[in-house]
């Protein structure tokens, strides 16, 4: 996960060096620099925009108030009002372009900050184009191997990532990292920033172990050059833990999740939003250990905290709903978990622009949980809609659009819909296999449901070599993680209802029971959760039984 920084940080590291014929800049005022460290980014706002009256009444010569603009544009977006930030970065630009030579570094600092304004807005494809101008402006007007190149560089980059072009960003943040690197010395923060920006890139394409190795340089830089306890250093601690969490490693990950939430505690005011990210992350590694009570608690301590630090109707109020909902599903309460779905929907509807990617999720949220509950007619026009959101607001081809297909054939699945659901199945594995690199979790997931799918309508020689495929990525996964747990699962149960290869069935459940044991022996107490583990692994124990008793009987 990506690092949310300060304000002013992200400002200056944005617009790289202000040139030194720049006009004297307004200054942000103490009203302003005061509320953004208390984490009152509403109050920020307001201040800033008071100082921004005062500039524009100085009857101002040059560009002035050009970085009260660029900032307001910033702060809008952690005050939850990222609409109101577009305007100033659009006045931005006009005012770098009015009172700066063309292709001027300011110019395309104002670039950078308006493409980073509709990133925000969710405007992610029209934001490329002007990232894109940015640099070739800086790659004209500097010399090769400028830092503020790399800068631009990295931006683009995490465009396309949010654009789930993973591919095309990766070679982008290489090489920003080998203009750090070349400027600058072995030990600087930027270069462990570049090594932060391509294991998040990583992560995303699903190479976790090449992600973790990232994490750990970017963090023995920190932990050389920063002083103890930096927010910066509890950032890289948490991007490792994550690293570990999605590689099924949640009992490492715990203990660097707690190290980085007590640097956060200890660096931050009581009650700073930034705090409920170090109780979500927490709470997530929690859920993968099955340890949901617990995780619960944490959830509810992030809401707690943003709804008391936030405007309300702020989105990350509403994400904060999601999280908590979703956790409630994990233990089997969604009737509970309903309204906070419904809630975060409606958050991020009045938030948001129309069509937001967050939305679209939203109501593949609601939909999930319906689907819980036995409300499969009703979850279906969510689904639906969630679905022509996506393909209206993403590139075609992008992993969020292969999950709506796959969301929605699994809801026509399970009203009896199977041939409706197998050409949407279908089309999730296509554009899986044509966005993310091979041996993506995602594409085995794919593989294991259109298998599913044709194993129910009697296609089983199809099935199986699906199964196969699936079970083939898993296996390279820690023998704890669930996705390796129910590969094996998933083979075995299929060949065993086929009546074919009983040894095979009973290795394959006997891996399968390996890992369930491995992961319900790793929680700390045979507590509800556990026992509910235990409850859903059980036929994994049955079918063991079973095939020993076949291959007895059958005496292979």
């Amino acid at each position: 996960m990506k690092a949310n920084l300060p304000l002013f940080v992200a400002l200056a590291l944005c617009a790289g060096a202000v040139p030194a014929e720049a006009a004297q800049r307004w200054p942000y005022g103490d009203a302003a620099t005061s509320a953004f460290g208390r984490g009152d980014f509403a109050g920020a706002l307001t201040a800033l925009k008071a100082e921004l009256v005062k500039c524009e009444a100085s009857g101002p010569d040059a560009d002035q108030c050009l970085d009260l603009l660029l900032a307001l544009t910033n702060i809008a977006v952690q005050a939850g009002v990222a609409e109101e930030g577009e305007p100033y970065a659009r006045r931005a630009l006009a005012l770098a372009e009015k009172t700066l030579p063309a292709g001027h570094p300011g110019i395309a600092a104002s670039l950078n900050n308006l493409a980073s304004n509709l990133d925000a807005l969710g405007r992610s494809p029209e934001a490329e184009p002007i990232y894109r101008k940015a640099l070739a402006m800086r790659e004209r007007a500097l010399p090769a191997g400028h830092l503020d190149i790399a800068t631009s560089l990295n931006n683009l980059a995490g465009n396309l990532d949010r654009q789930g072009r993973y591919s095309d960003a990766e070679p982008l943040y290489r090489k920003a990292l080998a203009i750090r690197a070349q400027a600058l010395p072995a030990a600087h923060a930027d270069i462990a920033a570049s090594y932060n920006n391509i294991a998040f890139n990583l992560n995303n394409q699903g190479r976790y172990a090449e992600a973790e190795q990232l994490y750990r340089k970017a963090l023995a830089i920190h932990e050389q050059v920063l002083p103890a306890g930096h927010a910066a250093i509890a950032t890289n601690l948490s991007n490792l833990a994550a690293a570990l969490d999605n590689q099924g490693r949640f009992a490492d990950g715990e203990p660097i999740h707690r190290r980085a939430m007590a640097m956060v505690e200890q660096g931050l005011p009581a009650g700073h939003p930034r705090l409920a990210d170090a109780y979500t992350n927490l709470a997530f590694n929690l859920n993968g250990q099955a340890r949901y009570r617990e995780a619960e608690t944490w959830f509810r301590r992030a809401l707690a905290t943003l709804e008391a630090a936030l405007p309300t109707g702020h989105p990350a109020v509403g994400q904060a709903y999601n999280n908590l909902a979703s956790n409630l599903d994990d233990q089997n309460r969604p009737a509970e978990a309903e309204p906070l779905y419904r809630r975060a929907l409606a958050i991020r509807e009045a938030a948001l622009p129309a069509g937001h990617p967050e939305i679209a999720a939203s109501y593949a949220n609601v939909a999930y949980n319906m689907t819980l509950q036995g409300k499969y007619g009703e979850a279906e026009p969510f689904l639906r809609k969630a679905l022509a959101m996506r393909e209206a607001v993403l590139p075609p081809g992008h992993p969020e659009i292969a999950a709506g297909y796959n969301n929605l054939a699994y809801n026509l699945s399970v009203q009896g819909k199977l041939a409706e659901a197998e050409p949407l199945y279908r089309k999730a594995v296509q554009l899986n296999e044509r966005a993310l690199p091979a041996g993506h979790p995602r594409i085995a997931t794919s593989y294991n449901n259109l298998a599913a799918n044709l194993a129910a309508q009697g296609r089983g020689a199809d099935a199986e070599a699906l199964y196969r495929r699936a079970m083939a990525i898993r296996s390279g996964y820690a023998r704890s993680h669930p996705d390796r747990i129910g590969g094996y699962w998933a083979l075995a149960t299929h060949l065993q209802r086929q009546g074919a290869g009983m040894p095979e069935v009973r290795a394959l459940y006997r891996a399968a029971a390996r890992g369930a044991q491995e992961r319900i022996g790793g929680l700390a107490g045979f507590d509800a959760a556990a026992q509910q583990e235990l409850r859903t692994y059980r036929p994994i124990f049955v079918g063991q039984v079973r095939a020993a008793w076949n291959l007895s009987v059958g005496g292979q």
